[in-house]
């Protein structure tokens, strides 16, 4: 974990350098152990520095190569970098460092920008190439590294790990961009590369940017998609022995000599597989649950965890979560956030965990659902198949009949869905289906585009001819996956979607306390073999979930986590907004808030409210409430203050 940041401007060399150690001060806990700054003809890079595990590697960053005609700033954990440097060296390339800075430079040395193709691991870079007067700026595949970029009216281009970095500089416009908070509303984090502001952009995952300096033009590419193949292999030790394989070799190249490792441990399969494996692999471990007491006790899974935790030998630690925790540390966890986002306090509550029990690098498991398990049931296949009829239609036909039908189902879903009987789940399955195909499916939880015109002052989709509903940019999304099956566009989906989702945010919490995170499962080399390989049938016939990875994990495993069933982390933060978080909530929704504001229609805000508490959260999700209070609470820390500074 590192900072980056840079701007490449006409202005005075000593404005661009007071200007980087502005960016670089705000990111400072992203880079504790040292900081750096180079400057050359109109382009500065800055540089802070986290090392997870004390080395005798120079941390002297950015760096420059021989003859200075290039330099980088890079933030990255490169896995195979040993590897990739020993290639270097039979090349005869001269490396002075054990920095992954250095082994990017050399490769793009010899490869150019197709170098990506080489790596394996997180990061996010800018490298100048001088001898072409061209910006690289790149980000892996999935976003676990944040790069945000800006280019302002005066034509200078600025970036840096985190968005208040730009901020802070003063050189960007702070215009609200009303856009990205209408998707905001149906997400409930911002869809990348959208940010809260409208001239500030996060590069996409997988993508790379360049920038001429003499003419301000930039463009952009993708370099790595999420592949699929219809030539899948049946045979089911191969599948086993090579997963089992990958997903160890994964794991071990995550483990950073000398560094602390904990593992956030639910219990469940994910995380314990995990967990169970790199105990034996012989590397000590420590582990963490979180859990309430009172309010969502019936939530916890510390019976689950205790029992892996026993069997693998970790040094276990068990967390009370409370709402006086949230309203304690609110301001903060946004502040770290960089982007609003409505579900990322569990992340932050590990981080500080994390470093008061001194563990400097973080596993998780979120990514084997995509990998080993179909996003929907056999039955939805079977109704897809059925109502493919609807295809004889012309697109637009078929999608406004498809919409009308959901638009009901949707009002009907939640009060079905905790209920039994072939009618319920027949109403459940539909409503999921109407609402994947018309790329609506977060409704239930969120707006629906009628709620959402509602809500805004200014109806700014009128405008702009080029404005998309969000379930367009979702179908839009979904049409990108190589694959013309169903399940295989959701899986894609869900890809693209996590990123924006936790990824970056996840990252961003973890740099608040100076930890890094790693996500075995989200290996590219693992997720090409998954999603060629494995057919659906060994994602959906078998009962419990998750086969393949049950058969991968068997001999690690105690007998009680192979035999779970599946089941997500879930917060009482129904209970919490109705009691501890509710003044919070009361300002939030407050007339005079809402009209200083000046974004939404007090009336319809207030409808909001009321609608959820007037029901007791029973049928309306609390992340409608939560997502429009993280809202309010960011532009108060981002926008609002004429100088930010730490919350």
């Amino acid at each position: 974990m590192s900072a980056i940041a840079g701007i490449l401007s006409k202005d005075t060399d000593d404005d661009l350098k007071e200007i980087v150690k502005k960016m670089c001060a705000i990111q400072s806990h992203r880079g504790p152990d040292g900081e750096g700054i180079i400057l050359k003809n109109g382009v500065c890079f800055g540089h802070r520095k986290l090392e997870v595990a004390k080395s005798n590697a120079f941390i002297n960053e950015p760096v420059f190569n021989e003859d200075k005609t290039l330099m980088i700033t890079c933030d990255a954990s490169i896995y195979n970098s040993h590897e990739l440097r020993q290639d270097l060296i039979k090349k005869g390339c001269r490396l002075e460092s054990g920095t992954d800075s250095e082994v990017i430079l050399k490769l793009y040395e010899e490869f150019g920008i197709t170098c990506l193709e080489y790596l394996r691991g997180d990061f996010a870079f800018a490298l100048w190439d001088g001898t072409k007067d061209k910006l690289y700026l790149a980000r892996d595949r999935f976003g676990v590294r944040p790069l945000f970029y800006c280019q302002n009216k005066k034509g200078s281009l600025l970036f840096a790990s985190e968005l208040k970095a730009l901020i802070k500089t003063g050189m960007v416009e702070k215009e609200i961009d009303l856009e990205a908070i209408y998707h905001y509303l149906f997400y409930t984090f911002f869809h990348q590369p959208q940010t809260p502001l409208k001239n500030v952009r996060s590069l996409l995952p997988g993508h790379y940017l360049t920038y001429n300096p003499n003419d301000t033009n930039t463009e952009i590419f993708q370099y790595w998609d999420v592949p699929f193949s219809d030539n899948k292999i049946t045979d089911e030790q191969y599948l086993v022995s090579e997963g089992r394989r990958i997903l160890d070799e994964s794991i071990k190249l995550r483990v950073t000599k000398g560094a602390s490792v904990g593992v956030s441990l639910s219990g469940g399969l994910d995380s314990s597989t995990l967990a169970a494996k790199i105990r034996s692999f012989g590397f000590p471990l420590k582990t963490y649950t979180f859990g309430f007491r009172g309010e969502g006790e019936e939530l916890n899974e510390f019976d689950f965890a205790r029992v892996v935790a026993k069997k693998i030998g970790s040094d276990h630690i068990e967390v009370i979560m409370t709402a006086d925790d949230i309203i304690k540390d609110i301001d903060k966890m946004i502040w770290h956030f960089d982007t609003p986002n409505a579900g990322s306090i569990l992340s932050y509550c590990l981080a500080k965990t994390a470093k008061e029990a001194d563990v400097n690098v973080i596993f998780r498991g979120d990514g084997a659902h995509s990998a080993f398990e179909a996003p929907v049931e056999r039955k939805f296949l079977i109704v897809n198949r059925v109502l493919s009829t609807l295809d004889l239609l012309p697109k637009q036909t078929k999608l406004a009949l498809c919409r009308k039908i959901g638009n009901y189902l949707t009002m009907l879903e939640p009060f079905a869905r905790n209920k039994k009987g072939n009618i319920a789940a027949l109403t459940r399955l539909l409503s999921t289906y109407f609402q994947v195909i018309t790329g609506r499916k977060n409704l239930d939880l969120l707006f629906t585009e009628k709620d959402r015109r509602k809500m805004f002052v200014e109806h700014f989709w009128e405008k702009d001819p080029s404005f998309k509903e969000t379930s367009e940019i979702v179908l839009d999304i979904m049409g990108k996956a190589l694959s013309p099956h169903i399940d295989e566009k959701m899986v894609y989906e869900e890809y693209k979607r996590f990123s924006d989702q936790a990824l970056t945010h996840i990252s961003s919490v973890n740099g608040a306390f100076g930890r890094e995170n790693r996500w075995p499962y989200y290996d590219h080399v693992f997720i090409e073999f998954a999603q060629k390989n494995i057919p659906l049938e060994l994602k959906t016939i078998f009962n419990p979930n998750k086969y393949l990875l049950r058969k991968i994990a068997e001999d690690v495993l105690p007998e009680e986590t192979k035999k779970r069933s599946q089941r997500g982390f879930a917060m009482p933060f129904k209970a919490w907004l109705g009691k501890e978080l509710k003044a919070i909530v009361e300002d939030v929704f407050s007339e005079q808030s809402i009209r200083r504001r000046g974004l939404f229609n007090y009336n319809a805000l207030r409808r909001v409210y009321e609608k959820y508490y007037q029901s007791g959260g029973a049928y309306v999700s609390w992340r409608r409430i939560w997502s429009l209070v993280v809202l309010e609470l960011w532009l108060r820390l981002f926008y609002d203050s004429e100088n930010i500074s730490a919350a």
